[in-house]
């Protein structure tokens, strides 16, 4: 017998051994890609967009944290500048009471100018501060604004009238400062 030489056999051998190493090498891939899913944990989108949340959720806390302590802080800084503001209004009126103690001048009639003069210029500061006082003889009761310490008769005023004012009461606009203290008819 004669043995041909099969010139497709070793196409045939070459074709196969490409086959057989490509199938390896997906193999190898597929092994390879196993691994890589083994060692990095799937991130599911849900948890990533609760972990986004969370960090802007703390972000925005410690934003208005922030933003309320700084808050605070101008408030307490406003209130401050207010009280200075109105103290140094009211040193001229100091001033004013320390020149006439310190006046050697006995006569009565310069200290009561004196003291007109400091009422006067007390009252101008209050109008300025938008200050007024109230309460007057002759008004009506209102348990907002007066507070009524006794009671009489009286035959030149109503019922619920007030009769006496025994200290003025103070507001600015509607808001009272110190309520009137008075005496009111029965």
């Amino acid at each position: 017998m004669i043995k041909r030489k099969n010139k497709a056999a070793p196409e045939v051998e070459d074709i196969e051994t490409k086959a057989a190493e490509e199938i390896e090498e997906q193999i190898e891939e597929e092994v390879k890609a196993e691994e890589i899913a083994e060692e990095t944990p799937e991130v599911n989108p849900l948890e990533e967009e609760l972990k986004n949340q969370k960090e802007n959720y703390l972000r925005l806390a410690a934003e208005y944290d922030n933003f309320r302590k700084r808050s605070q802080r101008e408030k307490a800084a406003l209130a401050e500048d207010i009280k200075a503001d109105c103290i140094a209004e009211l040193l001229p009126i100091i001033d004013n009471l320390e020149r006439a103690l310190a006046a050697e001048s006995t006569d009565v009639e310069s200290f009561r100018q004196g003291v007109e003069m400091v009422m006067t210029q007390t009252m101008n500061i209050f109008e300025k501060l938008s200050v007024s006082a109230y309460g007057e003889p002759g008004d009506d009761f209102d348990p907002n604004f007066h507070h009524a310490v006794s009671a009489a008769d009286s035959e030149e005023f109503e019922s619920g009238q007030i009769i006496m004012v025994l200290q003025k009461g103070y507001k600015i606009g509607e808001r009272v400062i110190r309520p009137a203290m008075v005496q009111t008819a029965n």
